[in-house]
């Protein structure tokens, strides 16, 4: 496999020819997966700006330190590969240490689960994303999962069986790879998803209600109870409420409800109590209303990337129906007065 075209696929410059071809490969041999993973890290261009700069340089250092005792046979251990950038990467790392790279960068910069867990007969590992934070992984299949702040994600280190079974708590953007022979299955807390071939938006947080958002595609929906069964289109939203209340919304924007993979969160007429949570977990922050009056009040409101929480404070602030005090993480919000 040529180099050129595996920094192509990362960097998502490829034809579809290409991208297929790369994808053949992958699924050849384990050790093609592991080459591949090293690629990843080496790239000139990773896909996504998801950790914070100065956690990557310490973990890196960190890294580069603890690199010259461990060989790839004290870290042999399959993975897929995790996707973290930093805002530069120093000298390029040895062949040799792809497997020690890929423990020892994933420990630093995100909780990847040391043990296994198993779910039926398969083995099972776990990423668990901190606030403030994303990542992607590729999965053994060639998948890929953008994974937001305050996620957890279950996946096998290698796909075996019928199907392709993962577990979300949280939020994330797929883009599945397609093999109608082995179905790819996402157990959320209160939904399942089956899916041929496709991209599309999970958001699934314990407690809260469910979102499925379907980019391009085609894939079904339904309750565990299967109560409800939908098959979704592209454009389409189902919305699984807390109450048990069930929403099917046809010719949305996809594309927004997947705004922050590149950093950004986007608000669309909520009421304040309802995208706390959201911010929390963008911002690392705890968030306190100490007003119960304002807590229903509706925004709509889109925040880029690189606006920080106090930038964010003030757009909302200049709507003149919220005021607030920001103490170290804690963040108190008062009814406005002019």
């Amino acid at each position: 496999m040529n180099d050129e075209l595996l920094i192509k696929y990362i960097q998502q410059t490829c034809s579809e020819s290409e991208r297929e071809q790369v994808r053949l490969w992958l699924a050849e041999e384990t050790d093609h997966h592991r080459l591949f993973e090293l690629e990843e890290l080496y790239a000139l261009k990773t896909q996504m700006r998801y950790a914070r700069p100065a956690r990557s340089e310490q973990a890196y250092e960190r890294l580069l330190h603890r690199l010259h005792a461990q060989t790839p046979e004290t870290n042999n251990r399959t993975t897929a590969s995790l996707h973290l950038q930093p805002t530069s990467w120093k000298t390029l790392f040895s062949y040799a240490a792809v497997v020690s790279i890929l423990c020892l960068l994933s420990a630093n910069l995100i909780f990847l689960a040391q043990g296994e867990e198993t779910a039926g007969t398969e083995a099972y590992n776990t990423i668990r994303v901190p606030k403030g934070q994303r990542v992607s992984v590729t999965l053994s299949d060639g998948t890929n999962v953008w994974l937001n702040a305050e996620s957890q994600f279950s996946y096998p280190s290698q796909f075996k069986g019928d199907r392709r079974q993962v577990h979300l708590q949280g939020e994330a953007y797929f883009d599945v790879t397609p093999d109608r022979k082995h179905p790819f299955m996402v157990q959320l807390p209160s939904l399942n998803i089956k899916v041929l071939g496709t991209q599309f938006n999970a958001k699934a947080y314990p407690n809260e209600d469910h979102c499925i958002t379907l980019r391009q595609g085609s894939v079904e929906v339904s309750t565990p109870n299967g109560k409800h069964l939908q098959k979704m289109l592209p454009k389409d939203q189902i919305y699984y409420r807390k109450s048990g209340k069930w929403e099917h919304r046809t010719q949305t924007n996809a594309a927004e409800a997947s705004d922050w993979i590149n950093g950004g969160l986007r608000i669309d007429n909520l009421p304040l109590h309802e995208f706390l949570p959201d911010l929390e977990r963008h911002y690392d922050v705890e968030i306190h209303i100490q007003d119960a009056a304002i807590q229903d009040i509706p925004f709509t409101c889109h925040f880029k990337n690189g606006v920080d929480i106090k930038e964010a404070l003030e757009l909302l602030k200049a709507t003149k129906q919220i005021d607030y005090i920001i103490d170290m993480k804690d963040i108190y919000l008062y009814k406005f007065h002019p």
